[in-house]
């Protein structure tokens, strides 16, 4: 298992958009540039591709409650009776994690066969930030959830 921090805000996957100069699809400048963080953050923690072979990954995103939540809210959100239910949403954050490691922590990302994404609230002050936990599967058997039908 590899596990490395992508430090600051999680930049959710945007839609692409046309040019209306050229007509030509891109993909907005905030994703780029977030799909570079990412890739850098796993080469910095001297992350080892996976050129064959089955991925799973978990993705957490930390992010620091609103400030201005109450006290009440505060204690409801560390008893963990609260959970971050505002955008950004779960998929496109993993969609740009993932475009971001694709050629760089695997070969391609059709390699991903187990993929778990979280949102959780961290009263830290270096949140926000996303830990991402790599492992390369050697059989059917890692897998964490047993998909077989009885």
């Amino acid at each position: 298992m590899f596990e490395f921090i992508i430090p600051g805000k999680a930049q959710p996957k945007q839609r692409p958009r046309i040019s209306r100069k050229t007509n030509t699809v891109y993909t907005p400048y905030e994703t780029l540039k977030y799909e570079k963080l990412v890739g850098l953050s796993f080469l910095q923690n001297k992350g080892k591709r996976i050129d064959d072979g089955a991925v799973s990954i978990k993705i957490v995103y930390c992010m620091q409650p609103p400030k201005s939540c109450t006290k009440k809210v505060r204690s409801e959100i560390l008893a963990g009776n609260i959970q971050p239910t505002k955008a950004p949403d779960l998929d496109n954050i993993a969609k740009s994690i993932l475009d971001g490691l694709n050629k760089i922590a695997f070969k391609d990302d059709c390699q991903v066969v187990e993929l778990t994404v979280q949102k959780r609230y961290l009263f830290h002050e270096t949140a926000p930030f996303v830990i991402v936990y790599l492992q390369e599967l050697h059989n059917v058997s890692e897998l964490s959830h047993n998909t077989n039908r009885e």
